[in-house]
């Protein structure tokens, strides 16, 4: 990377496999701008680069914690809140808490009789889930879910900023 000297970087890793990359590109000349995915996650990024995580980029595939005019948004840091007050929100969290929704939902739609091969009809024949301005969709065709995608960048003090 210092003798190429590029502008961007994708790394397309996860965890500490993300920061170790940025750490070891950091120690050189080179100041690329680094661009990554969501699972590369936010908390192991701030927890390992601190203030060296200024100016990443990543592909979220989640609503921001601050939109709070998303409903489902709104309903997991009331929840947060409820259940452990001085806990700190996490995009992480926050991925997983919409997936335990979508596997609820798919169990209740799917009923007494479940299966793989039911709840994956289930799934594939649902239409649009919607959680509330943050929509889901899966058929034979498609396992992706959502097609929601967004870019925010870690700002001066660690958080990112949609």
């Amino acid at each position: 990377t210092e003798k190429a000297q590029p502008q961007a970087v994708i790394v397309a890793t996860a965890g500490t496999t993300f920061t170790s990359f940025v750490k070891a590109v950091q120690a050189t000349a080179a100041r690329p701008a680094y661009y990554g995915f969501s699972v590369a996650s936010m908390d192991v990024i701030q927890r390992e680069l601190k203030d060296k995580a200024r100016g990443i980029i990543l592909a979220q595939i989640m609503p921001s914690l601050r939109n709070t005019t998303v409903p489902v948004v709104a309903e997991y840091l009331a929840l947060l809140r409820a259940k452990s007050p001085n806990a700190q929100p996490s995009a992480s969290q926050f991925e997983g808490f919409v997936h335990a929704r979508l596997l609820v939902e798919g169990l209740r739609r799917t009923g007494r009789n479940l299966t793989t091969e039911s709840f994956t009809k289930t799934m594939e024949d649902a239409g649009e889930i919607s959680f509330g301005r943050f929509n889901v969709k899966y058929s034979p065709r498609s396992h992706n879910g959502s097609t929601y995608v967004e870019l925010a960048i870690v700002d001066a003090e660690g958080s990112l900023r949609y």
